[in-house]
């Protein structure tokens, strides 16, 4: 998954663009969710605002305590549309 997350920010990158919007894998189980693969440097601010939602309800869904504080290397759900 690491190197779908390098490649999607590499072609954003080369189309021009300010910043990168995160992609997710669909939760076919549960429509309009999907997962998403902390990467080292994001925070769960930037991630809820690409996703159309908020740090604390991305943090109820997730059964993050610390909001402020999201270990790389782990997936959480997102909204996914």
């Amino acid at each position: 998954m690491k190197t779908s997350s390098i490649v999607l920010y590499a072609v954003a990158a080369l189309a021009g663009l300010s910043e990168a919007k995160r992609g997710c894998r669909h939760d076919t189980a549960n429509p309009g969710m999907g997962w998403y693969y902390i990467v080292s440097g994001d925070t769960l601010n930037d991630i809820a605002a690409d996703f159309g939602t908020t740090a604390a309800h991305l943090a109820e869904l997730n059964g993050i305590a610390n909001p402020d504080s999201i270990p790389a290397d782990k997936t959480i759900v997102v909204p996914c549309a």
